[in-house]
């Protein structure tokens, strides 16, 4: 369900398939040892994410309050159009910068 992996200072966490109650648990626990582990900087590859659940909405929005408290951010990449239409149901569309690429995720150094 979750790959982690480490460019600089920047975590890219790849997702798939069902992002749901129980998956959002493991990636709760995940993103607190990324965020316990001083980075604050996080790529989500949303590629292979089949469905995202309200748990893993919230997960999203809990990994970037808790970013942005260290100076961070939190990126989507690779987001398909089943997860731009959930996020844009539940009007969280504009939270969230969306990027076409990893490469242009890492590159944009705002």
């Amino acid at each position: 369900m979750v790959n982690v992996e480490n460019f600089g200072d920047v975590a890219v966490v790849k997702l798939n398939g069902r992002v749901d109650v129980q998956a959002a648990l493991e990636l709760e626990k995940e993103i607190n040892d990324i965020l316990t582990s001083g980075f604050s900087k996080i790529v989500f590859d949303m590629n292979d994410v089949q469905h995202l659940s309200s748990s893993g909405i919230r997960v999203l929005i809990s990994t970037l309050r808790r970013a942005i408290s260290n100076n961070g951010w939190v990126r989507l990449a690779r987001v398909n159009q089943s997860v731009k239409k959930i996020l844009k149901l539940v009007e969280l569309e504009n939270l969230f910068t969306y990027y076409d690429t990893i490469d242009d995720a890492l590159k944009d150094v705002k």
